[in-house]
């Protein structure tokens, strides 16, 4: 007697009788691993590209930042290379040709804003220049910190150079200004307030008194210079603008005083 089997089959319900199992041929079987296998490479291959483009960025970022400092340094030699070319030559005009490629230097005629704590100062070095006399700086901003405003004065040093004087005179000279911000604010923004003494100014000084400053503008201090150089480094540019004294200062203004019974020797 032969036994003929039935075709696999599943269970399923049907209005015959009870559910029946039923058995997938193995080709399907086979479909299914290769589906699987795709999904499992695609992914991988996603994550190993997400993390080279990161490491790619990050070596990027890496050689940008050292060609950025080196380009800064280059920036920052012509601003000193032209600073040096400006000191050494009678007026800035008679620098202009002579300054490298990517640097311009023109005269800075902004006015300056400060913010002075109680008691502290800011000094404003005006460079010798020849022919220079007359300077006139103005106050023309005073906003002092809003819990002290109404006792907010400044103290203004303005300091002149004599030149030849007699061997037992200082050849710097010196006046002192008071103001209130409450009483003479207006008189103080006028430039025929503000006077130095005869001979050449040098330095003007302001202090904050009983009061911090939290913004004071000075207009009217000539001599400084705007230094605008860039420079490019395998494609990254770094530009410095800087605000310089034309001139040196010819002397600082000191709070203090060194005494000694002896020769004191500087090493």
């Amino acid at each position: 007697m032969i036994c003929k089997l039935p075709s696999p089959a599943a269970f399923t319900e049907d209005r015959r009788g009870p559910a029946r199992l039923k058995f997938f041929p193995r080709k399907n079987l086979d479909g299914y691993a290769l589906l699987l296998a795709l999904v499992i490479v695609s992914a991988v291959l996603s994550a190993a590209s997400a993390l080279a483009r990161i490491v790619l960025s990050e070596i990027r970022q890496t050689r940008e930042l050292v060609d950025s400092i080196q380009a800064y340094g280059q920036a920052e030699s012509l601003s000193e290379t032209a600073l040096f070319l400006v000191r050494n030559r009678e007026s800035l005009d008679d620098a202009q040709g002579a300054f490298p490629s990517g640097v311009t230097v023109e005269e800075a005629a902004e006015a300056q804003y400060f913010t002075i704590e109680d008691s502290d100062f800011v000094s404003l070095p005006i460079p010798l220049s020849q022919g220079r006399e007359q300077v006139n700086p103005r106050i023309i901003e005073w906003t002092p910190q809003a819990q002290c405003a109404d006792v907010s004065w400044i103290e203004i040093t303005t300091i002149s150079w004599n030149q030849g004087p007699p061997a037992d005179e200082d050849p710097f000279q010196f006046q002192h200004y008071q103001f209130s911000r409450g009483s003479n604010f207006n008189a103080v923004s006028g430039s025929d307030i503000i006077q130095f003494p005869p001979g050449i100014p040098t330095e003007m000084r302001v202090r904050a008194l009983f009061c911090g400053i939290e913004r004071l503008g000075i207009s009217g201090i000539p001599g400084r210079l705007r230094v605008a150089s860039s420079a490019t480094e395998k494609g990254v540019r770094q530009t410095i603008e800087t605000y310089i004294p034309q001139r040196a200062p010819v002397s600082g203004l000191f709070d203090f005083v060194i005494f000694s019974e002896e020769e004191i020797v500087k090493n």
